[in-house]
């Protein structure tokens, strides 16, 4: 049996976007692996993006420590085992100079500075390094919203499909819940056949139990939990089309 590997940007993309579907495979007796890209431990100065966004977290005193405990915590309930990888969120990454790559927050979804040019090669070599083409089945984001790690991410799919593994690219979430969005990202890709992924509403709760582990960010991207789970659950409805399971969609690139 291959193992399933999804790529995440971040502590807890991966969850979010795919967890319903990564419970029921979990359940199923398969070996589900997320590699978490971009969550290199820091503690340091911060870009004026990194202390906008660590006010919005509650100003932790070691938000990195935090959000990979969280992981390490939301996994647990999936029962899915988690890499972390050696690379800065980029509101943390700085040039030789000590420069900031991403200063502010309208970085975050702008230009890609030319200083990540080698992290997709950089992580090319690591993921491949893990496991043969035949022996894993991947999956990687779309970059919906436009984050520069998540296109990232998606542009690491693209490499290592062309390199001859099995992938498949999923919506990120929450970004997918905005229509216009999820549009504006599949004009700029050449998207294929898609399938939605099933799972049991058993293991929609799974997922919801799993998110709710990642407390620092649930306030900045819903609210509150009670919020995040009725946007989910909605979500996960709409995509199966049905009242006694949930969907999650994932996407064949050309």
């Amino acid at each position: 049996m291959k193992t399933i590997l999804v790529l995440s940007p971040h502590l807890d993309d991966a969850v979010l976007s795919c967890g319903g579907w990564m419970a029921q495979a979990v359940e199923a007796g398969e070996r589900v692996l997320v590699y978490n890209l971009f969550c290199a431990h820091y503690q340091g100065p911060l870009s004026p993006a990194a202390r906008e966004l660590h006010a919005s977290w509650g100003n932790p005193r070691d938000i990195t420590a935090l959000r990979a405990a969280e992981d390490r915590q939301a996994l647990g309930v999936i029962r899915a085992e988690g890499v972390y990888g050696d690379v800065r969120d980029l509101i943390y990454r700085q040039d030789a100079r000590g420069e900031w790559l991403y200063p502010a927050m309208d970085d975050i979804l702008g230009t890609r500075n030319p200083q990540d040019g080698a992290l997709v090669g950089h992580y090319l070599e690591k993921v491949s390094a893990l496991f043969k083409t035949e022996e894993v089945e991947m999956y990687a984001p779309l970059g919906i919203g436009g984050h520069i790690d998540h296109l990232l991410a998606f542009d690491l799919g693209v490499r290592l499909q062309g390199s001859g593994y099995a992938v498949r690219f999923y919506e990120d979430l929450p970004y997918a819940l905005h229509a216009d969005w999820l549009e504006k990202r599949m004009e700029a890709i050449n998207g294929g056949e898609t399938q939605v992924k099933l799972f049991s509403l058993e293991n929609l709760e799974k997922k919801l139990t799993a998110l709710s582990s990642y407390a620092s960010q649930i306030p900045s991207l819903f609210g509150d939990e009670a919020k995040m789970r009725e946007s989910l659950t909605v979500q996960a409805l709409r995509m199966s089309g049905r009242q006694d399971m949930g969907g999650e969609k994932v996407w064949k690139i050309e």
